[in-house]
Formats: C-alpha cells, sequence, structure tokens
C-alpha cells in the first residue's frame, strides 16, 4: 500500500513542480542557439529546465547545469533557486529521492534569502512529499502545514484567484494522504472532501481528479470496490481529458488493482498494459516498477508462470535500481558531474551525457546476474507454485469444513435462545443520546454500550437491511452516533462496514448451509442479507470465510 500511495504522490506533485509550459519548445531551443549569454538566454534555460523536469531527466539536467552557470556569472539567485527546483523535481521523477531533497534545500536557502513566499511555500511542499514517500510522515505534516500557512496568507490578498485555491486543494490532498498513512482514515476523508470542494467551486479539473482518486483509494483499501471504482474512473476521465498522462497512468493502475481483487483478470490487463506503456513514455520509474507488480500479481493468480516470473524479475530489477545504494552513490556521483565552475559548457555537456552513459552501461550488467539466477528462480518458483495449487486446494476444502462446523455450532446456539425466548431477557439498559455529551466515556460505559449494541445486533437483527447505517443503529440503541463507533472501533477492534459485513456473512453462510434454502441463488441471499451488489458480498464472504460464496455452495452439493 505504501508503494501504491507514493505513486499517487507523483501526480500531486506535477501540479506544483509546473509553473510554465512553453507553447513551442523546438522555438525555444532555437533562440538558445542564436543567442548570447544573457539574461534573456537564462530566461530560456530555466524554462527548458523546468519543462523537461517531468520528462526526460537527461534533458532537465542538459540545460540545467548550463542553467547554473549563466545564473552564478550573472548573479541571478532566483533563476538559480528556480533551476534547483526543477533538478530537484527531476530526481524526484526518476526516484532519485535523497539527491530530490539535497536539491531542494538549495533551493530553499536561496529563496530564504530573497524572502521569496510564494516559490518558498512550493519548496516546503516538494520537501513534505519526499519525506512522505520515506514514511517520515510527521515530519511531511510539519512541511505541509507551513506550506499551507503561507498560501492561505496569499490567498488573504488574492482570495478571487482560482490558481492560489487550486494550490491550496492540492496541499488539502496532501496533508489528507499523510493522515491516512499515519491511520487517520476519517480525517484523511475530511481533507480530500474539503479539496474536492475547493476544485469543484473553481471547475479546476487537475486538483479535482487528485482529489477523487484519493477517495477512491480509501475505498479501496476498505473493501468498498464498486464505490472504488466510483471515484476512480471519474478522476481516470478527467485525466485523459486533461492529457494528464501521470493522472492516467496512476488511476489505470490502482483501477487495475480493483479488478485484480474482483478476479475480472480481462479488464485488469488491459488497465496494467495501458499504465505501463504510458509510464514508459514518460520515463516514470515508480509508476513503471507498479505496473510490472500488477501484472505479476495478475499472472500469477491466473496461472501464466512464465508471463508472472518475467514480470516478477522486471520488478525487483527496477526496484533495486532505484533504492539500492548503489544508485544513490550513482546520482550523487552525477551531481559531481554537474559543478558549473569546473569546465567550459561544451565539455561540461560531454560530460553529463557521458556520465548518464555510464549509469545506464552500469544499470545494465545487472541482467547478467538475473539470467544467472533466472533458471534457478524460475524452477522453484514453478515447484512453489504447483504445490500452492495443491495446497490451496485442499485448505478451501478444510476452509468449508470448519465454516460447516461454525454454522452447526451456531444453530446449535440459536436452538438455545429460541428455548430461552419463554423466559422475560431483557437487553441491557439503553444509554441516553445526550448522556456523555460533554465527557469521555469510562471504560464501564463503554462495556456497557457494547452489550446493548451485541444485543440490538443479535435480537433485532437490523442489519439485514441494505439501507443499515450507523445513525440507524444509533437511533435503535438511543445513543450518540460517535460513541458508537468508538466502542466498536475499541471492543471489537473494527470499523463500523467491517462489523456489519461480520453480521451479514455470518447469516449469509448459515442460509447457504441449510439444506431447505438450497433453492436460493447466491444473489438472492446476498440481497436478503443486506448486500447491495453481488461484487461487494463476494469480496465480504472471502474475506470473513477464506472461500468464495460459490467454492463454497458448490461443495456442498457434492
Amino acid at each position: 500500500m505504501k508503494l501504491f500511495i507514493a505513486i499517487f504522490l507523483t501526480v500531486i506533485a506535477l501540479v506544483f513542480f509546473e509553473t510554465a509550459k512553453p507553447s513551442n519548445i523546438d522555438s525555444l531551443k532555437s533562440s538558445l542557439h542564436s543567442s548570447v549569454p544573457t539574461q534573456d538566454s537564462l530566461l530560456v534555460l530555466v524554462i527548458l529546465t523546468e519543462h523537461y523536469q517531468s520528462i526526460s531527466i537527461d534533458s532537465a539536467f542538459y540545460y540545467g547545469k548550463i542553467a547554473i552557470k549563466q545564473a552564478v556569472k550573472l548573479n541571478d539567485t532566483a533563476s538559480l533557486a528556480d533551476v534547483y527546483n526543477s533538478l530537484g523535481a527531476a530526481c524526484y521523477y526518476a526516484a532519485f529521492y535523497e539527491k530530490a531533497l539535497e536539491y531542494y534545500q538549495k533551493s530553499k536557502e536561496l529563496l530564504l534569502s530573497l524572502n521569496n513566499k510564494t516559490s518558498l511555500a512550493k519548496i516546503y511542499n516538494n520537501q513534505g512529499i519526499i519525506y512522505e514517500i520515506s514514511g517520515k510522515n510527521d515530519i511531511a505534516l510539519e512541511h505541509y502545514y507551513k506550506s499551507l500557512g503561507i498560501w492561505n496568507q496569499i490567498n488573504k490578498k488574492l482570495s478571487d484567484k482560482p490558481e492560489t485555491n487550486k494550490i491550496i486543494a492540492i496541499l488539502y490532498n496532501n496533508i489528507g494522504i499523510a493522515n491516512y498513512k499515519l491511520g487517520e482514515t476519517e480525517k484523511a476523508l475530511e481533507y480530500y472532501n474539503k479539496s474536492l470542494a475547493i476544485s469543484r467551486s473553481f471547475k479546476e479539473k487537475t486538483s479535482m481528479s487528485l482529489s477523487l482518486h484519493n477517495i477512491g483509494i480509501v475505498h479501496l483499501y476498505s473493501d468498498n470496490y464498486d464505490t472504488a471504482l466510483e471515484f476512480l474512473n471519474q478522476s481516470l476521465e478527467i485525466s485523459y481529458k486533461t492529457n494528464d498522462k501521470q493522472g492516467v497512468a496512476t488511476s489505470l493502475n490502482e483501477i487495475g488493482d480493483v479488478y485484480l481483487k474482483l478476479e475480472d483478470y480481462t479488464k485488469a490487463e488491459n488497465c496494467f498494459s495501458e499504465s505501463l506503456q504510458i509510464a514508459q513514455n514518460i520515463q516514470a520509474n515508480e509508476l513503471i516498477m507498479y505496473a510490472y507488480h500488477g501484472l505479476y500479481m495478475l499472472n500469477s493468480e491466473a496461472g501464466n508462470t512464465k508471463f508472472a516470473l518475467k514480470y516478477l524479475s522486471l520488478y525487483h530489477q527496477l526496484n533495486d535500481s532505484i533504492y539500492s545504494q548503489e544508485s544513490k552513490n550513482k546520482i550523487a556521483g552525477l551531481q559531481n558531474k554537474y559543478e558549473f565552475e569546473k569546465k567550459e559548457q561544451e565539455i561540461k555537456l560531454l560530460e553529463a551525457e557521458q556520465e548518464i552513459n555510464d549509469i545506464r552501461l552500469r544499470n545494465s550488467r545487472s541482467w547478467l546476474y538475473i539470467l544467472i539466477g533466472g533458471i534457478t528462480i524460475a524452477v522453484i518458483l514453478l515447484i512453489v507454485i504447483y504445490n500452492e495449487m495443491v495446497q490451496k486446494t485442499r485448505a478451501n476444502k478444510e476452509l468449508v469444513k470448519r465454516n460447516l462446523e461454525i454454522v452447526k455450532s451456531e444453530n446449535y446456539s440459536r436452538t438455545g435462545d429460541i428455548q430461552e425466548q419463554a423466559m422475560e431477557v431483557k437487553p441491557p439498559r439503553k444509554i441516553p443520546f445526550d448522556k456523555y455529551a460533554e465527557s469521555t466515556l469510562s471504560k464501564s460505559q463503554k462495556n456497557e454500550l457494547k452489550s446493548l449494541i451485541e444485543f440490538n445486533m443479535e435480537n433485532e437483527k437490523h442489519f439485514l437491511k441494505s439501507d443499515f447505517t450507523i445513525e440507524t443503529l444509533s437511533k435503535d440503541i438511543n445513543t450518540a452516533r460517535c460513541y458508537v463507533s468508538q466502542v466498536i472501533n475499541e471492543k471489537f477492534n473494527m470499523h463500523f462496514n467491517s462489523f456489519i459485513n461480520e453480521y451479514r456473512i455470518k447469516e449469509a453462510r448459515r442460509l447457504l448451509a441449510d439444506p431447505n434454502k438450497r433453492h436460493l441463488t447466491i444473489e438472492t441471499i446476498a440481497r436478503e442479507v443486506g448486500f447491495g451488489s453481488k461484487s461487494t458480498f463476494n469480496a465480504a464472504f472471502k474475506k470473513y470465510t477464506g472461500i468464495t460464496p460459490s467454492f463454497f455452495y458448490r461443495s456442498l452439493q457434492n
């Protein structure tokens, strides 16, 4: 999951990193070659460096190093800060995160001396993204809030400027992601929805796409696949319209993951393959690695061993290239070659190109090790996959047996409950809605509320209705919604949706195992226990029982 969220941060960073998009790059290059080193030529170099930062690290450094030399000669601190920022972005897109942080730090030091608030706010955001990818979410939040504070000050003077509000919307997305990675799901959704509201009010498609994507991710990892697809497809549609290739590739990867979980392998393969092609065209290493992993999982589950091994090898090769210490040393060596004071412009350009070629050559040597170990790995994986298939079949049959034992035990308990109905059974004392409105629940109050919730669920069974919500349960037991949520989280160690789904799956399992209910289809039973869609029911059933409802049903008929 960390990898998935890190990939999506690439899309968020794009909006901050791009401040100028020349309409005709070729004409800019021509003007550069035909002009003497002046303030105008420096401006062109800065624009070209910025343009290539998300397209090609080679080209970004090619123009960036010339720009550094001219900026120093002209004593242009502002342009030098912009170039360092663009080089940091180029390293970010190529997944050289430590080097990216170094360039951002250089840019920030220059901007502090210039007191350039706008650019400084952007740098704080960029640094926050790097810290977030590195797993330092608390530090990331500090940087995001610093950036947000500056933008809020600017927005007081320019509140009607869509551009300023767009950036604030993106910051809300970033803050939401950091909170989500820290486990603060509700807080994350709060910031995502704030971002979406701002984006819609200003009809800003890029940040709107980011918000929709982030909300889709939350639903994806909450196993709400239909809802996740709804938001992710909306995000994908906007990315296509705005020609946001990073956004398109990212959304396709996530949608492919949803279809993979739903076992729709054809759609999953289409998504991963299209994402891979786009990611390779824009040299987005994290997105390429994500697509490789998705194709490996797809072929592994589909039983295509040959292709599974292929994509697994590609995934590990790229992963090692991005995160190994050797890769960090290479990019550090690359930076040394770009020191502007050592040689003249022509010599420096040749050195830069040679260094990049050396990096590619050294990376290609890793293929030799892959080929040496490939045969051994292939044999081992084939044996493992075969054994896993055999063990999976046995395990599923064992799971059917255990689930039937559980159903038998539950039916025995139900019989006991029916026999006791002749006796007067009093529910636990109901807690008034506002009883603890101004206080925190004590341990005894939590236990009391836990008993009340269990009694309601087991006796009223309102959860069988598809429109049953936490608000419905709160009204049934006359208790505040926040306390119901708190007790379910702490006492049952799960979210409300998971809590309700567990009761529904227990009831569905009982009906599927009942010989008198064999005339009912799986879809009918899913609706009877409160599920709105078959796909959601299938996913929930497998999560709680370990097997699919169709396998369970077929096993009972044999």
